[in-house]
């Protein structure tokens, strides 16, 4: 179920391929715009429209528009005749030295992202190796006392 209110409902998926390659700092979809450059749409882009973890597959796509008031593309995957919100995930956690870079997403859906929490499915020596992390926000992550931080070495 939508948090935000929905403008537009079941747009196609290519739409976020079209948003995002747009040359404008934003579009309009109907009489709403839109942000073009935004990670998310990136990483449904590189990543597909597919959860990691349980293999939902995303549907179709909602103009939304949230909290703050500023108009967004949402992914949805149907499960059970219920929407799943389709997520941008921080493969390594922000929270423990974590980038944000396309290296570091991967598509969950929102339940396995619940799921997931903070935890980190790699080790610290992946996550350096593979750039999404750097050796010092890792670091800072350790200094700040949070043991957490060493998940998986």
């Amino acid at each position: 179920m939508s948090r935000n209110k929905v403008l537009i409902e079941k747009l196609p998926l290519t739409i976020i391929k079209d948003t995002y390659n747009s040359k404008q700092k934003e579009i309009e979809i109907g009489k709403y715009k839109v942000k073009t450059k935004d990670d998310r749409y990136l990483n449904f882009i590189k990543n597909g429209f597919i959860c990691a973890k349980c293999g939902i597959k995303g549907e179709y796509v909602n103009l939304e528009c949230n909290r703050n008031n500023k108009n967004h593309l949402n992914v949805y995957a149907i499960k059970d005749g219920k929407e799943i919100l389709l997520t941008k995930d921080h493969i390594y956690p922000k929270s423990k030295g974590g980038l944000d870079s396309i290296k570091n997403y991967q598509v969950l859906c929102e339940n396995c992202n619940e799921n997931k929490a903070d935890n980190s499915p790699i080790n610290l020596v992946q996550a350096l190796r593979s750039g999404q992390a750097t050796k010092k926000s890792v670091e800072k992550a350790v200094r700040s006392g949070r043991p957490k931080a060493l998940i998986g070495v």
